[in-house]
């Protein structure tokens, strides 16, 4: 007799209607036989998503592609041994031992059985050919595999470019019967070592479903059930206020709920706001989240916020704010677009934008200045601007350096490459131009377009020991 599923305690700190809006998208892309990513910023609760997903009951009534029966296995990307890709292999093979409990009685065994006759064999080949024929197997018992990678951008860090290549080979080898759902904090354009993805990336980002605040029903409930942990109750009027305080955004919602659950509880809700907004653990929430947000969407959050700081001091109508709304919101539909996808403002009715939280809001409204533009050259004049601001200062060096990186945006570039596009032909054919030339251009590249009180570079971020990588926009939390 086959094993049976465990205990699904864990799920119980959910409601059935927990996220429904994200897992009816990814949900949408399993029973079409698509890969894709599942993306969220620090503290938005992308990997409770997905653990919920794999430990989902009604996961097991879902029909794949052409009917297929679907099973979900997470493959466990945090501790990650070494990067060899025999490891990697075992590291899946053990991820099917571990969830075999999903597949039928015969399955169970012969999974089992797999990892055991394998977990010390280090020979990449035959540990690939053990993986080939266990698809091919489930293929003929018409079974659909979802490999659930979460952290994917984190091990794209360790990982060599053979293992994206891998799970690219076996998607194309097996397109009915294997799909990938990996979870990440960026989309996959905005991952430093995006170029290990290599064919990979096309299948990972060709659909995303963005995790951002919960809603006012999911928060509720998470709200309600960490208060009976300890036998109180919340009022109405306390549950509405730390709605709007948190905006229903996990990290923000525990850091509150806890405070309340401890002190809150014994102070007047009037005094809420300032007491948490001061906390030393919400500011740092806060910081992550903002640190995650690329510069072009962070310049809109403080355009947002600009617009509601005039109103208090200018005392502008109700048709001004709309105007002034409705003349930004032309100028950049597409962010508008993306931050409300991502969850981060919410347009009202009135057609005035907000950030999703009250709490979010005075960080950037007191925390956080204005710094990152885009980089552009005009074609017609062969003129740089960073935003509005002509870039009148740079040497012709500079320039030239410049200009190659706008030719190739978000493209990582060996120092070699640079030095024999930007510098005069005559120079570099007639002595060898050291790094140290390149670095001291760079630098002044650095001074001349990076923001005074940016702790890393964002625009030109360093590829360790062979070269850099140009972000027009800036590039979230900058290099590290």
């Amino acid at each position: 007799m086959g094993e049976t599923r465990g205990s699904r305690g864990e799920n119980g700190r959910y409601h059935s209607n927990f996220r429904l809006k994200e897992r009816e998208i990814i949900l949408r892309w399993i029973r079409a036989g698509a890969s894709g990513s599942v993306v969220g910023l620090a503290g938005a609760g992308k990997s409770n998503l997905i653990g919920y997903l794999c430990r989902e009951q009604d996961i097991e009534e879902i029909e794949g592609l052409d009917g297929r029966s679907v099973v979900l296995v997470p493959v466990d990307l945090n501790d990650v041994p070494d990067n060899h890709i025999a490891t990697f292999y075992r590291m899946i093979l053990r991820s099917f031992h571990e969830v075999r409990w999903q597949f039928g009685g015969g399955l169970q065994e012969t999974l089992s059985e797999l990892y055991r006759q394998h977990r010390a064999v280090t020979d990449p080949f035959v540990l690939q050919s053990v993986l080939r024929e266990l698809l091919l197997h489930l293929d003929d018992q018409y079974m659909q595999v979802v490999l659930v990678l979460d952290r994917f951008d984190d091990f794209c860090k360790l990982a060599e470019q053979a293992m994206a290549n891998t799970l690219k080979g076996l998607r194309d080898s097996f397109k009915d019967t294997l799909c990938f759902l990996v979870g990440m904090r960026q989309e996959a354009a905005y991952v430093s070592t995006n170029d290990k993805l290599g064919e990979l990336r096309e299948l990972v980002d060709a659909h995303i479903c963005w995790v951002g605040p919960m809603s006012e029903n999911d928060t509720r409930h998470m709200l309600q059930q960490q208060a009976e942990q300890l036998g109180r109750g919340l009022e109405e009027e306390q549950v509405a206020e730390l709605w709007r305080l948190t905006g229903g955004y996990p990290a923000l919602v525990r850091v509150a709920s806890d405070w309340w659950r401890l002190e809150g509880y014994l102070q007047e809700i009037s005094v809420w706001e300032d007491i948490l907004r001061h906390m030393p653990s919400l500011q740092h929430r806060l910081r992550e989240i903002w640190d995650g947000i690329p510069p072009d969407e962070q310049n809109l959050l403080l355009e947002i916020q600009r617009i509601w700081l005039q109103t208090a001091v200018v005392n502008m109508s109700n048709e001004e704010i709309c105007q002034s709304f409705a003349h930004l919101k032309q100028q950049q539909s597409y962010l508008f677009r993306t931050l409300a996808t991502k969850g981060l403002c919410v347009c009202q009715p009135d057609q005035t934008w907000h950030l999703f939280s009250a709490l979010f809001a005075d960080f950037v409204a007191a925390n956080v200045e204005r710094g990152y533009e885009e980089v552009c050259l005009d074609e017609e004049t062969s003129e740089i601007y960073q935003g509005k601001r002509p870039l009148s200062d740079l040497s012709n060096l500079e320039r030239s350096v410049l200009t190659f990186f706008l030719e190739n945006p978000r493209v990582k570039l060996t120092k070699d490459e640079l030095i024999m596009n930007a510098w005069p032909k005559e120079v570099v054919e007639g002595e060898n131009v050291s790094d140290e030339s390149l670095y001291q251009v760079i630098s002044a590249l650095r001074r001349k377009i990076e923001p005074l009180r940016s702790k890393k570079p964002r625009y030109i971020v360093t590829w360790h020991g062979r070269g850099y990588q140009f972000f027009p926009n800036g590039q979230p939390n900058g290099e590290g």
